[in-house]
């Protein structure tokens, strides 16, 4: 009977304190910002000046650590010969959220934008320290240093912290 109370009573304490709220969204001071939907999935957007960029994709907690898989969105490009008959089809980055079927025209216009889909990176792996998120190098270090803001000349770290 008293194991059956103190596992409830860690059930109960774990609903009502989650151990970590990662859903809303962060940014940091360099353009980007990640926002963490409820059903483990994100969006990441880049924007400056006349340059932007967005990824989607599935995320996962463990520990501090939070891992983001890149999942593309893929367009399917109609190519054709000289004569317009339909030779195969090929898939292509979509330059919006929309799954579509484009041919050669489209894809060429799309293709000089400085907008568009994974153009800047997401971060692979962050972790959670002090309600901001830091990225994790490939080498598994902890990407604290700052870098030089190209619009202000400042130094800032590279930290994502909460907006909402």
């Amino acid at each position: 009977m008293i194991k059956l109370k103190f596992i409830l009573l860690i059930l109960i304490s774990l609903i009502i304190f989650p151990e970590k709220q990662i859903e809303g969204k962060y940014i940091d001071h360099f353009g980007q910002s990640i926002e963490f939907l409820p059903n483990s999935k994100y969006k990441f957007y880049y924007q400056f000046d006349l340059a932007a960029s967005w990824s989607n994709g599935e995320w996962k907690i463990t520990n501090d650590t939070i891992y983001l898989k890149y999942v593309p969105v893929m367009d399917t490009l109609e190519l054709r010969d000289s004569e317009k008959k339909f030779v195969k089809d090929s898939l292509v980055l979509s330059m919006d959220s929309e799954i579509n079927r484009i041919d050669i025209e489209e894809y060429a216009i799309s293709s000089l934008s400085a907008y568009g889909q994974n153009k800047i990176i997401p971060p692979k792996k962050l972790i959670l320290m002090n309600g901001k998120l830091y990225r994790i190098k490939e080498d598994g270090s902890i990407e604290t240093e700052k870098r030089k803001q190209f619009w202000t000349q400042k130094n800032k770290k590279t930290f994502f912290y909460k907006v909402d």
